[in-house]
C-alpha cells in the first residue's frame, strides 16, 4: 500500500510540475505585450540601457521617462540580450528573455523552499517535494511577465533561508557571521531589484529585537549600513536621477477601491483567504510566536510580517495580488510543519485535497491568461494595427531622429492600446511610461509637465498617436487645442489616429 502511494505521489508531482513548466514555456512566447503589470515599461528601460547605458534619466526633461524599479532585473535582462547578440530593437526577443528568466527564478525559489523544508524544519521528503511543486505552481501573472517580481521573491526566500540557518546554528552554539552577512546581502539585492524587498530586513531586525538578541541586532544594523549604503552610493554615483525615479517617480497614493479589488479577486479568495485563516489558527493554537524553536518562530514572524506588508501595500493605487506570493510560500511551510508535528489533525487530508484544487485553480488562471493574450481577436487586431501604424510613420517620417513621437495611448484594452508602439519608437518616444501617470492618485511631482507642453508647442514633436474612442485619461488639458492648431490628421488605422506636425511649425 505504501509503495502504491509513493508511486501515485511521484506521478502526481511529475505530471503537475511538467504541465506547469510546459504552460510557462508557452507563456514565454506569448504574443501579449502586457500579460501583467505593464511589461512595456520594463522593456523600454531595458532598451535604453542596451542602447546607450541610460537607465535612469530625469523625468522632468525629455524623454519624460520614469524607470520605477531598482536596477538589478534590468541589468540581468539587458546583459543576457547582449550576450545573445540581440539589439534594443529586438522587442520580441527581450520579452522572451525576461519571461525565461522568470521561470528560472521560480524554479530556484521552489528549490530553496524544498531546502527549508528538509534541512531547517526536517519535513518528510513527501511534504518537502509537495512544497516544491506548490511553490512553482502557485504563482501569479506578475511572475510570468517581464517584471522584477520573480527575482525579488527568489532573493527574499534566499534571505529567509540564510536567516533560519543562522539561528539554527545558533541553537547549536555555532554562530555564523557569514550566514548573517548573506542574509543582509540577499535582502539588499531584493531591495535593489524591487523596492518591496525592504520588508525582509525590517522583519529580521524586528525579530532579533523581540528575541532580545542585541548582538545579532547590532550586526544586522552594521551589515545593513555597509551593504545597503555601498550599493546605494554606487547607483547614485552612476545615475544622478536614481532616487528621482525609484522614490520620487512613484506617486501612487491610497486607494480603497483598488484595495477592495485586490482582496476580492478570485485567485485571492481561493488561496490567500484560506491560507490566512489556517495560518492564524495554527499560530494561535500552537503559540508559534512564543513556544516553538527559534527557526519556527522566525518562520511564524515572517509569515505574519509578509501578510501585513502585502495587505498594507494593497492599499496603494495600482497594487496587485502579487505582493501575497511571499506570504503564500511561507504559510505553506508553516502549514506543512504543523502537519508534520501533529499528524492527528482531522483537517489534514481535506487540507491536502484543497491544496491540490488550488493547483488546478492557478493552472486554469494561467491558461486563461495565455488564451486571452494569444487568442483574443480584439487584441490580435490591435497588435496588427499598431504594427501598421508604426510602419506608416517609419515610411512617412522626416528627420524623425531629431523629433519626438508622442503616443498618447493608455493601457485600456477596450480601446486601441499602446501594443509596444513606445518600444518600436523607443529612441523617439516622448512619454514612454504614461500608465505610471495614469495610475497615480495625483500629478507626479517629478515629471516636467510644463516642459512637456512646451516641447509640443515648439514643434519638437513630429507625430501624435491617439486612439478612437479617446482614452478617459488626459495627460495635458491643453493638448487638444495645441493639436488643433499645430497638427493635422494624416492617417487612421483601425482606431489608431496619427497626427502630424503641420509644415513650418
Amino acid at each position: 500500500m505504501k509503495l502504491r502511494f509513493e508511486y501515485l505521489f511521484y506521478f502526481f508531482c511529475v505530471v503537475t510540475f511538467s504541465g506547469f513548466f510546459i504552460l510557462r514555456l508557452f507563456i514565454v512566447t506569448s504574443k501579449g505585450t502586457d500579460i501583467a503589470g505593464i511589461e512595456q515599461n520594463v522593456i523600454y528601460s531595458i532598451q535604453t540601457l542596451m542602447d546607450n547605458g541610460r537607465l535612469y534619466t530625469s523625468p522632468s526633461a525629455a524623454p519624460f521617462a520614469i524607470t520605477q524599479y531598482t536596477p538589478i532585473y534590468y541589468y540581468i535582462c539587458g546583459f543576457t540580450a547582449k550576450i545573445f547578440g540581440y539589439e534594443a530593437y529586438d522587442v520580441q526577443r527581450l520579452y522572451w528573455i525576461g519571461r525565461s528568466w522568470d521561470i528560472l527564478f521560480n524554479l530556484i525559489t521552489a528549490c530553496i523552499i524544498y531546502r527549508i523544508g528538509r534541512s531547517v524544519l526536517f519535513l518528510s521528503k513527501y511534504k518537502s517535494l509537495f512544497l516544491l511543486v506548490l511553490t512553482f505552481t502557485l504563482t501569479m501573472s506578475h511572475n510570468f511577465a517581464v517584471r522584477p517580481d520573480s527575482l525579488t521573491d527568489m532573493l527574499g526566500i534566499a534571505s529567509i533561508y540564510c536567516y533560519l540557518r543562522y539561528y539554527q546554528q545558533d541553537e547549536k552554539h555555532k554562530k555564523s557571521d557569514l550566514r548573517l552577512l548573506l542574509t543582509v546581502l540577499f535582502t539588499a539585492l531584493a531591495v535593489f531589484t524591487k523596492q518591496s524587498g525592504i520588508q525582509l530586513i525590517l522583519i529580521f531586525g524586528l525579530f532579533s529585537l523581540l528575541l532580545k538578541d542585541w548582538f545579532t541586532t547590532a550586526k544586522l544594523i552594521v551589515f545593513s549600513i555597509v551593504i545597503y549604503g555601498g550599493i546605494l552610493f554606487l547607483f547614485i554615483h552612476l545615475y544622478s536621477s536614481f532616487l528621482e525615479n525609484v522614490v520620487g517617480g512613484i506617486a501612487n497614493g491610497i486607494s480603497i477601491p483598488n484595495f477592495l479589488s485586490v482582496i476580492t479577486k478570485t485567485i485571492v479568495i481561493v488561496s490567500v483567504w484560506p491560507l490566512t485563516l489556517l495560518s492564524l489558527f495554527l499560530l494561535v493554537r500552537n503559540k508559534l510566536l512564543l513556544k516553538e524553536s527559534i527557526p519556527e518562530r522566525i518562520l511564524a514572524t515572517c509569515t505574519v510580517g509578509s501578510l501585513v506588508f502585502a495587505t498594507v501595500t494593497a492599499l496603494k493605487m495600482g497594487s496587485t495580488p502579487q505582493y501575497y506570493i511571499l506570504f503564500i510560500n511561507l504559510s505553506l511551510l508553516l502549514v506543512m510543519n504543523s502537519f508534520q508535528k501533529n499528524s492527528a489533525y482531522k483537517f489534514r487530508l481535506p487540507a491536502y485535497g484543497y491544496l491540490a484544487l488550488m493547483i488546478i485553480a492557478y493552472g486554469v488562471s494561467a491558461a486563461k491568461l495565455l488564451m486571452y493574450n494569444d487568442h483574443n481577436q480584439s487584441l490580435e487586431k490591435q497588435r496588427h494595427s499598431a504594427i501598421q501604424t508604426a510602419a506608416f510613420i517609419k515610411k512617412d517620417q522626416q528627420n524623425i531622429e531629431k523629433k519626438y513621437i508622442f503616443s498618447n495611448v493608455t493601457t485600456d484594452t477596450t480601446i486601441p492600446s499602446r501594443q509596444s508602439l513606445n518600444n518600436i519608437f523607443f529612441k523617439n518616444c516622448l512619454v514612454p511610461q504614461m500608465d505610471i501617470l495614469e495610475y497615480s492618485t495625483g500629478p507626479s511631482k517629478v515629471v516636467g509637465y510644463q516642459n512637456l507642453e512646451n516641447l509640443i508647442r515648439k514643434g519638437k514633436v513630429e507625430y501624435i498617436i491617439e486612439s478612437a474612442p479617446q482614452s478617459k485619461f488626459i495627460l495635458l488639458t491643453s493638448l487638444e487645442s495645441i493639436k488643433t492648431s499645430k497638427f493635422h490628421l494624416v492617417k487612421q488605422i483601425d482606431g489608431y489616429l496619427i497626427y502630424k506636425l503641420l509644415p513650418n511649425q
